[in-house]
Parts: C-alpha cells; sequence; structure tokens
C-alpha cells in the first residue's frame, strides 16, 4: 500500500491566464539527493500511470510547467523510498508553486531469511519469484540469484524485504519507475550472459525516521496549516489500525479512531471560528474521507462537514464518494437537496458520482423510471469516467442480471460432482454465481 499525502494546493485566482511553474526539491530519508527520483503529474483521480513524469536532476531538484487551470495529483518517487502525493489546484493566475519533499525510506526488514525476486524473465508476477542464495561471510549475508540474459538488459525486483512492496535491489547499472510507487534494478547485459545479481542489505543506510515524509512550502501560510493537518490525520490514523498478530483484516480502535475524528472536526471548527473559509472546507473533506461504516462517525460530525464544505465546492473532487456516503448520515430532504446542488459541481467526477447515487437511490425506492433516466444520463455523460463503471454494470437495463431484478433461468454442474443446481432448486437462498 501506497503512501498517500493529502496536502492540498488551492492558489488565488488571478486576471491573466498564464503557464505554471511547479518546482522545488526531492530528497531522501537521510536529507541528500535521492539515487534516482522522479515528480510525477496528472489529473487528480486519473490513473497514475496517465501522469507525466520528471526526472530529478542530480541535485534533487525538478520543475515542470502547466498550461491548464484545474485540479491535479502530483506524486513524489525515489529509488529505495516510499511514494508521496499531494492534491493540487491550480487556477487561472497561479504561476509559481514551490515546494520540497523528503521522503521516507522503504520499510526495510532488518533481518532477511529468505529473499525472492522476479523480473522482466516472469513478467514480474508475485505467484512466480524465484528464491536467491544466501552466502554469510565474516557475519555478513549477500544473496545471489544468477539466470541468462536473453537481451540487451535484464530487469527485476526484490520481495521479502521491504515489508509487501516489490522493491529494487542494490545491484544495479541504473533504475526505471515501475509505475505504481516502485522501482525497477536494471542491468546492461549481452543475449546468452550469464548474469549474476548479488543483493547487499549493508548498502541500505537510512536512519529509521517515523516523522517522514515531510513536505515544506514556501511562504504560504494556508498551505503550511493544511500539510500540518493532514500529516498529523495520517499519523493518528495509522495509530488506529490494528493488525491481526496471526493474519486476518486489519480493524481499527474505536477509541484511537474516534481520538482523530475529534481532532480534526476541532481543526474544522477553529479555521470556522477564524473565518479561514479554505482551510475550514479542506478540513471537513478530510474529516469525510475518515468516514467508516463501522466507525463512530456521527451525524453531527456528517451535519459539520455538510454545513461547512458548498455542494458546489471543488475540494469535493478530493473525496466525493464520502460526500455521498455523509449524507445517507442526515435527514432525507436536506440529503437530496444537496445532492442535487452537487450534481452542479464544476468537477465531472462529483457531478458523476452524484447522478450515480440519486440513480441508486431512485432504484432503492422502486421509482425505476427516474432510475432508468438517470442511467441514461450517466451512459450519455459519463461513461468516460471510470469511477462509476460499478453502477453502469449494476444497473444497466439491458443487463441480464442486474441489481433488484431475478436472476435469469440457469442450471449448472457443481464442480467435482455431478450434482445439479438451478434458479429452481436455489429459490429462497443467498448463492454466487
Amino acid at each position: 500500500m501506497k503512501f498517500f499525502l493529502a496536502a492540498f494546493f488551492l492558489l488565488f485566482v488571478g486576471s491573466v491566464e498564464a503557464q505554471t511553474v511547479i518546482h522545488g526539491t526531492v530528497t531522501d530519508g537521510n536529507g541528500r539527493s535521492p539515487v534516482s527520483g522522479q515528480a510525477h503529474f496528472g489529473n487528480y483521480n486519473d490513473n497514475m500511470k496517465q501522469s507525466e513524469s520528471y526526472a530529478c536532476a542530480a541535485d534533487g531538484s525538478y520543475s515542470f510547467t502547466v498550461d491548464k487551470p484545474g485540479m491535479y495529483l502530483l506524486r513524489f518517487s525515489a529509488v529505495d523510498h516510499e511514494e508521496a502525493s499531494v492534491p493540487i489546484i491550480i487556477q487561472s493566475g497561479d504561476k509559481n508553486i514551490e515546494l520540497d519533499a523528503r521522503l521516507k525510506p522503504n520499510p526495510f526488514n532488518g533481518t532477511y531469511d529468505r529473499v525472492t525476486i522476479i523480473g522482466d524473465w516472469n513478467k514480474f508476477e508475485f505467484a512466480g519469484p524465484d528464491t536467491m542464495v544466501p552466502t554469510t561471510k565474516n557475519d555478513k549475508t549477500i544473496f545471489t540469484y544468477t539466470r541468462q540474459a536473453t537481451g540487451d538488459t535484464l530487469s527485476y525486483q526484490l520481495l521479502g524485504v521491504a515489508g509487501s512492496h516489490s522493491v529494487n535491489g542494490t545491484n544495479a547499472d541504473y533504475y526505471s519507475y515501475d509505475g505504481g510507487g516502485d522501482y525497477r534494478s536494471v542491468l546492461r547485459t549481452k543475449p546468452g550472459q550469464d548474469v549474476t545479481i548479488t543483493f547487499d542489505p549493508s548498502k541500505w543506510n537510512y536512519e529509521p525516521n517515523e516523522d517522514l515524509p515531510e513536505i515544506s512550502v514556501k511562504n504560504d501560510p494556508f498551505l503550511e496549516q493544511a500539510v500540518a493537518l493532514s500529516m498529523k490525520a495520517d499519523e493518528m490514523y495509522n495509530e488506529a489500525r490494528v493488525l491481526p498478530e496471526h493474519g486476518g483484516p486489519i480493524t481499527v480502535s474505536p477509541e484511537k479512531y474516534k481520538e482523530m475524528l475529534d481532532y480534526i472536526r476541532k481543526a474544522v471548527e477553529d479555521a470556522n471560528a477564524r473565518g479561514e473559509k479554505q482551510l475550514a472546507e479542506y478540513g471537513a473533506v478530510t474529516l469525510a474521507g475518515e468516514y467508516l461504516p463501522s466507525g463512530s462517525f456521527s451525524a453531527d460530525a456528517a451535519l459539520l462537514v455538510l454545513h461547512t464544505v458548498p455542494a458546489t465546492s471543488t475540494f469535493w473532487a478530493m473525496k466525493p464518494m464520502d460526500a455521498n456516503s455523509l449524507l445517507d448520515l442526515v435527514d432525507t430532504g436536506f440529503a437530496e437537496h444537496y445532492r442535487k446542488e452537487m450534481e452542479k459541481n464544476p468537477e465531472r467526477l462529483v457531478q458523476a458520482y452524484a447522478y450515480a447515487n440519486e440513480m441508486s437511490h431512485a432504484f432503492d425506492r422502486h421509482e425505476d423510471k427516474l432510475g432508468n433516466e438517470l442511467y441514461a444520463k450517466l451512459k450519455a455523460d459519463y461513461s468516460d469516467v471510470s469511477q462509476i463503471k460499478y453502477q453502469l454494470t449494476a444497473y444497466d437495463p439491458d443487463a441480464p442480471t442486474r441489481l433488484g431484478k431475478h436472476v435469469p433461468p440457469f442450471e449448472v454442474t457443481l464442480l467435482n460432482s455431478s450434482h445439479k443446481v438451478s434458479d429452481k432448486t436455489m429459490l429462497g437462498r443467498y448463492y454466487m454465481i
């Protein structure tokens, strides 16, 4: 799971539209220039593989220009480190955004009993790793793996060395970004050459630092407060998570979860009291993002969020699904009015979620005519929004199966058995097809 830092950049509107320069420096966990680092920039909520990537210079600096105002996502990555992400809103007239990022090292295990390796030879599939051979000398253990090269390069990643990450090794001629936050080690080879890959854990020398990642913003009090709120909320959420000792789903501590909600809620109330509208909206959407169906998120907290953040606020593009979740906690009349207003939000993603939510509620109330009209609108105007693909599939009026409809006639033979079941024999039971 990649680290996500929800720092948000909202800048002032100018009278002249021009290019916006985004620049700064990326450093590693020790405060030095990374071996290899990049800044990745793309539209907010888009597939991260659609981002443009900009390589950091030798000193860790990066710079690029943006031609069009809008909502974006800026991600920082570096060899041996976890990725950090920063949502950004650029408005007309914004000329300069400067921020520095110091990244957190990968969660290296410290001890390495078994190290496995994947690479271009198995298409980086986790299901088929090979095992590296350990050799210990003078209390130092290194791991090796040998295979024959089939091309001019050989790329690989290691498993079992940094939590659940597949990460680059310590033996490389250069590194390539894997599209998901980590890097691959690349060796230059010749076809037919026997290549021995060496992993030396002692080459990873990063001091543990739980205060990382760190994002610093220049000369903008709002951004500084927004970053501080995000980082504290992240820290408190991580403290609330409960990892089962012997495996199983991750849960949250009810007490610590409530502490986190209370902290963010107070930040919103304080910002409202000071008249800091941007910070209050940002904090309120952050609070909405912490909603858990099984948690102690109250109707009062939902109303605080909804009264703080207008339905037409672009901040909702951060958490459009959570906006709809909160509307289920409040008065139906208020929720329906708010949902209709969200359909006027300037962000298409928010509009799509609002229409999809209204559609599902219409079908729940058996108002099929309205539901089908909303489905037709979603299909015509928002079919390119990947986040609502599920709703377009689930409520497709032409689909043989659909939420609220009877399962069509079927008869199948069970696996490893000659017994047959059908829609008639399973009548009145729950089953999965």
